[in-house]
């Protein structure tokens, strides 16, 4: 069968496709970007090469037209596989580099595999080297690979958009959380973030908490060196000192996050107040 060169830079369509083509019965050699991808196509010297319209290093459309400018591959047949509205733009320049069958995706299994054989079947005439270097060309596929990047960039911000919902929607829900809660580092042990439920319990401010560390609230009952230790564990019952020095037995619930460092996110819910355990000036 037949030994076919994919170069496409999304890692699941790069393993759906590797798999069709073994379903049939085809030996594939992947690879994510354009330039690794001609080099590749060079040195295997395969019976087919499916591009990616859109790869890192030189696009789909350069890698076809390097390819068959090459002797070695002038006559490989080739796929260019696009997520892409521009179809008829798209087939117009393919058509012109000498490129044999362009698939939309998303495709059906057996619609990729029907145009896999078609390509393997098909003669393959090199195209005019004059015709493929005119400017109406290079017109084109500049607009085509605009219009492809201009798309990447609205999937972006819509990811971007929907992340940030997210956040927003965890972010009122930590404020709102009824128990205090804050977030730590665990490098430093500073305070990252806190709940307005540990301000209104603790009696400091958002800016006192975020200026302090977590040994900062430990009562001295809980002994000079097992602060840090204590902090270092995930859960646990601990003493600790509001503002007004008032000691509070609290059981602790923690979970590492990443908070823009490896930090540890953590509630604290009230045991018992004991204010005459002992008081100190602040």
């Amino acid at each position: 069968m037949a030994t076919v060169v994919v170069v496409e830079d999304s890692a699941p369509d790069r393993q759906f496709v590797a798999s069709l083509l073994k379903y049939a019965g085809h030996t594939a050699t992947l690879c994510s970007d354009g330039q690794a991808g001609l080099d590749l196509i060079k040195k295997v010297k395969p019976d087919l090469i499916i591009l990616d319209l859109i790869t890192p290093g030189i696009d789909g459309y350069d890698l076809a037209r390097a390819a068959r400018a090459d002797p070695l591959t002038a006559t490989t047949p080739i796929i260019l596989q696009t997520a892409h509205y521009l179809e008829s733009e798209i087939r117009r320049i393919a058509e012109q580099i000498g490129i044999q069958q362009v698939i939309i995706k998303p495709f059906e299994p057996q619609a990729f595999l029907d145009v896999v054989a078609k390509a393997l079947l098909e003669a393959v005439v090199p195209p005019n080297s004059q015709t493929a270097l005119d400017y109406e060309f290079h017109i084109e596929h500049l607009r085509v690979v605009s219009s492809k990047l201009y798309e990447k960039v609205l999937e972006l911000e819509a990811t971007r958009d929907e992340l940030d919902r997210t956040a927003t929607k965890y972010e009122a829900l930590f404020r709102a959380q009824p128990e205090p809660a804050w977030v730590f580092d665990l490098g430093t042990l500073r305070f990252v973030e806190v709940n307005d439920a540990a301000v209104r319990r603790y009696g400091y401010s958002h800016d006192d908490f975020l200026a302090m560390t977590i040994r900062d609230i430990d009562a001295p009952d809980e002994g000079p060196e097992m602060p840090a230790i204590l902090h270092l564990e995930q859960s646990g019952p601990r003493l600790h000192r509001k503002k007004d020095g008032t000691v509070i037995e609290v059981q602790i619930s923690t979970q590492d996050v990443y908070f823009g460092q490896r930090s540890r996110f953590v509630m604290a819910h009230t045991v018992t107040e004991r204010p005459n355990l002992m008081r100190v000036e602040t």
